[in-house]
C-alpha cells in the first residue's frame, strides 16, 4: 500500500509541475523558468522552481515550493536526479539534458513500481 501510494503521489506532483510549466504560473509575480522535483534522499523528494536559466536543482537558487517525506520504508532510487519542464511547451530536463528520459522506482522489501519519464515528458508508472 505504502509503495502505491507514494508512486501516485510523486507522479501527481511530476504532472502537477509539468502542468505549471505548460501553463506559465506565475510565482512572485513572475513565470519562473522552470518547474521540477529533485530526488533528495531515498525517502524524500522537493518540489521546486527556478527564476534563472538553470534547467535543473540547484541548492543555491532553486526554490523549494514543497518538500515530501515519504515513509521510511519505501525507498527510491534515482537520488539527486532532477525532472524539470519549462515553459511554455513544457520542454524537460531530466538532470539538464533536454529530452532525457528517466527511471523512478519506488519499492519496499516486497513491491517495486516504476515512474518511466520519457523524451518530451511522457510519464506512465508500471
Amino acid at each position: 500500500m505504502e509503495v502505491s501510494s507514494s508512486t501516485q503521489q510523486l507522479m501527481a506532483d511530476l504532472r502537477q509541475v509539468q502542468n505549471r510549466a505548460l501553463i506559465g504560473k506565475i510565482q512572485s509575480g513572475n513565470v519562473p523558468g522552470g518547474y521540477g522535483v529533485y530526488i533528495s534522499t531515498a525517502n524524500q523528494y522537493l518540489v521546486f522552481y527556478n527564476n534563472d536559466a538553470k534547467r535543473q536543482y540547484d541548492a543555491v537558487s532553486s526554490i523549494v515550493s514543497r518538500t515530501i517525506n515519504l515513509s521510511s520504508k519505501v525507498l527510491l532510487n534515482q537520488i539527486g536526479s532532477s525532472i524539470f519542464f519549462t515553459p511554455p511547451q513544457p520542454t524537460t530536463y531530466i538532470n539538464g539534458l533536454e529530452n532525457s528520459s528517466l527511471v523512478i522506482t519506488i519499492s519496499n522489501s516486497l513491491i517495486t513500481k516504476t515512474i518511466n519519464i520519457r523524451q518530451f515528458g511522457l510519464m506512465d508508472i508500471q
